[in-house]
């Protein structure tokens, strides 16, 4: 149904009127960018315009310090942007993350939903620009082309320590639970999909925790980093406009509303240019990715079965796995892992081709950078989540199947190449497995090892570290 005319407000620019829906706290400019770029059907992950929040919250408190604007309006702009910081101004923030490459839509969204939220709570009109301006006082001291990189920063901090932190955490946490579980049970190793000398189950588990602390430790690193801001710069780093300690302010109110130390970058274009951190913060998902992906298909392949498979280990039943063959049960968790983790790669290559992408003293690929590293983290965080509670802590070893594979295991002769030589060895294990005989039958028939011996020597927990 068409809405009425008086269910609209009429605005004005330079480029001319146009009619905004009459409750909306956004103005003009993003009303110009919803009809510009209809483009997807999802607007910008929440969690970024609440970092919008605190930037503004951040800038208003330092502007007033620095005399700047009016305390009576700094207040009432750290009023509204803390309602956008906490979520309860979200339905005005329609725009969608294609627009133009500096974000100065949803930045400009941002002002707007502050200038006329101010309004509201003073008793002025919806798009008055009165008492609070969207540019003038909102937006004092700053531009979109320092404010949305600094934003970047922030919701990567933020999501980092909320979210993909606390995951790898809790997967590193029971990877070695499990690898200390099954320490004590011997599998048979496998190179290039064949049998090879046996190992300990709990060293495969051993191994992801390992690889997963890595991670860990880089996006660590990559996390204090990312506590160094560009705000100040404004248009192209030289600070025009700005307070010459708006940065230095803004920083040191900004870590009093969240709980890390900010502090400003010495040279504003290095994040304004290009975004070098997003990229490194990136290809550590990218690592994960890859980390989740084969382990997920190592552990898809070793519970492989029940009954035609290496069936090794048992993993937990959640739901049933087929529509038509009844008591199937397939690895639910960690095929919807691994998806995610071929689409987090895709990712990670779009942000690379987008840091390559800027000019001069602007990267223009700023919100596809910031969607898709969020993305990333957000969909990896929780696919571990579900991984981990729901599939890998519950996995147990199928000690008969593995047991059974050790005994027909021809990779044992390794241990006799010290005594008869390697092409003794490999003449053995051929014949063992032309014969259809036990490796330990072609040794005592061919050679003057005796029974004992072969135990012995062939011992895997002899060799096992």
């Amino acid at each position: 149904m068409t809405k009425s005319i008086s269910s609209y407000r009429t605005e004005e620019d330079s480029l001319g009127k146009l009619r905004i829906p009459k409750n909306a706290l956004w103005g003009i400019q993003t009303q110009r960018a919803q009809e510009n770029f209809a483009i997807g059907d999802a607007p910008f992950d929440m969690s970024i315009i609440h970092a919008f929040g605190y930037q503004k919250m951040a800038a208003a408190a330092a502007n007033i310090h620095l005399k700047q604007i009016p305390q009576n309006l700094g207040a009432i702009i750290i009023r509204a942007a803390r309602e956008i910081a906490e979520g309860k101004l979200d339905k005005h923030f329609p725009l969608s993350p294609w627009q133009t490459g500096s974000g100065t839509q949803t930045h400009m969204n941002v002002n707007e939903v502050i200038a006329n939220r101010s309004a509201q709570i003073m008793g002025f009109p919806l798009g008055s620009k009165h008492p609070v301006h969207p540019n003038d006082h909102a937006n004092r001291g700053q531009s979109t082309n320092d404010s949305f990189p600094t934003v970047m920063h922030i919701c990567l901090v933020l999501r980092l320590t909320r979210m993909l932190i606390p995951s790898l955490e809790s997967l590193m946490r029971i990877l070695s639970r499990k690898s200390q579980e099954f320490h004590g049970s011997l599998s048979i190793g496998r190179t290039h999909l064949q049998d090879a000398t046996p190992v300990r189950s709990g060293m495969i588990f051993a191994t992801y925790a390992d690889q997963v602390r890595e991670v860990l430790k880089n996006l660590r690193l990559l996390r204090k980093k990312l506590h160094v801001l560009p705000q100040g710069g404004t248009a192209v780093g030289t600070g025009i406009n700005a307070h010459a300690q708006f940065s230095d302010v803004f920083c040191k109110e900004l870590t009093v509303l969240l709980p890390f130390h900010f502090t400003p970058l010495k040279n504003f274009s290095v994040a304004m240019a290009s975004h070098d951190l997003c990229v490194d913060v990136s290809a550590s998902l990218n690592t994960l990715a890859t980390l989740c992906m084969k382990m997920g298909n190592d552990l898809r392949l070793l519970g492989s079965g029940p009954r035609c498979g290496l069936n090794e280990l048992l993993l937990p039943e959640t739901e049933p796995g087929s529509s038509i063959m009844p008591g199937k049960v397939n690895p639910t968790h960690i095929e919807a892992l691994t998806q995610v983790s071929a689409h987090v790669m895709g990712l990670h290559t779009s942000i690379s081709i987008a840091n390559s992408h800027g000019n001069l003293q602007l990267n223009v690929f700023k919100p596809l950078i910031l969607r898709n590293c969020m993305e990333a983290m957000l969909l990896m965080s929780q696919s571990i989540n579900s991984f981990a509670m729901r599939c890998l802590q519950g996995i147990s070893v199928n000690k008969t199947q593995v047991a059974q594979n050790l005994d027909k295991s021809l990779m044992l002769v390794t241990a006799l190449t010290p005594l008869i030589g390697y092409d003794s060895a490999a003449s053995l294990a051929k014949k063992a497995h032309r014969n259809g005989t036990s490796l330990k039958e072609e040794v005592l028939k061919t050679t003057s090892i005796t029974e004992t011996e072969f135990d012995t020597l062939t011992d895997p927990q002899k060799f096992m570290p």
